[in-house]
């Protein structure tokens, strides 16, 4: 119908044709007249035309392209952290669990006057470290354990002080009380000895 008889609608050989998508409905004269007046119509557009139409959708999209793209590029820039150089000692009182802190070494070191300073610089004391250790436990100084012990009492509401293993407060009643008591017990202590070594001296 295209391609043979005297009234052929087009050439054969011609490199420009392509098949085409056809939708054919119920097998009626009608149908069949649709579809040969479709088939035997030919429609030019100028190549000015379509290029004017294709050009601003290619823009369009690599326009797209481009802006998906740097907003990839900055979704997955790696966040920096940010520190208030003004509250150093907040951030140093922020450590995970399961580290050594500067107070486990000032307890494990002994050292009474930097584990108070750290104590109120906001280090956690209930912070453990790679033995599971919180830094009371490496006190092996009876001063610094009473460090904690007092800071306890000054801060009960600041920290789990069950979770840092501090087992009691020590308030200043009650080591002057602690105080008393052991200089009644050395008195007597010392007024034993003097007495043995008056009856000893006796003996002789």
């Amino acid at each position: 119908m295209l391609f043979d008889g005297d009234k052929a609608q087009s050439v054969l050989q011609a490199c420009d044709i392509r098949p085409l998508p056809l939708t054919v409905h119920r097998p009626t004269l009608k149908e069949a007249k649709r579809v040969y007046n479709n088939l035997t119509q030919l429609y030019y557009e100028t190549e000015c035309s379509i290029m004017g139409e294709v050009l601003p959708l290619v823009e369009n999209v690599t326009k797209f392209v481009q802006s998906t793209e740097a907003r990839e590029e900055i979704s997955v820039a790696p966040e920096e952290p940010i520190l208030d150089s003004s509250s150093s000692h907040e951030a140093m009182a922020i450590p995970s669990n399961n580290a050594t802190t500067p107070l486990h070494e000032a307890a494990k070191a002994g050292n009474v006057e930097q584990t108070m300073e750290l104590l109120e610089q906001g280090l956690d004391p209930c912070i453990k470290d790679e033995r599971g250790k919180t830094p009371y436990l490496l006190a092996s100084d009876k001063e610094v354990r009473n460090t904690f012990r007092r800071f306890m009492a000054l801060n009960l509401d600041k920290w789990d002080w069950h979770a840092a293993e501090v087992p009691s407060a020590l308030t200043k009643e009650m080591e002057e009380s602690q105080a008393a008591k052991q200089a009644e017990k050395d008195a007597k202590k010392k007024a034993r000895a003097k007495e043995l070594k008056k009856q000893k001296k006796a003996r002789e």
